[in-house]
């Protein structure tokens, strides 16, 4: 009989949290904004939840104030929408690139 592999690795928990959040947000989000570095999340009750990159760390911001680290040890961190309702969020952390695609019904880009 075959177990369910423990997670050992810090690494893959902190990966597995941040995609766990990310879904999270998009399940209480009207609106996801994409732009080349950050990613905000904007809710019906006003609040906007923002995450990008800060020196080597992923923070996450409510309203532009104070912020949370997500995620340490990233080198690079990027969003790329692929159509109208799907976007990547691409980031390496410790040599090793992670993609990871996201699914919601109201997506944009900030206007030029």
């Amino acid at each position: 009989m075959d177990s369910i592999p423990t997670i050992y690795d810090l690494n893959h928990l902190e990966i597995r949290q941040f995609d766990f959040f990310i879904s999270f947000e998009l399940n209480r989000s009207q609106k996801v904004v994409i732009n080349e570095n950050q990613v905000s999340f904007e809710r019906s009750d006003g609040r906007v939840i923002t995450l990008d990159q800060y020196q080597n760390q992923i923070r996450r911001q409510t309203n532009y104030q104070g912020h949370t680290t997500m995620m340490f040890d990233v080198t690079a961190f990027a969003l790329e929408r692929l159509n109208e309702n799907t976007f990547k969020i691409s980031f390496i952390k410790e040599g090793k690139l992670i993609e990871q695609v996201f699914h919601h019904y109201n997506i944009s880009s900030p206007e030029i």
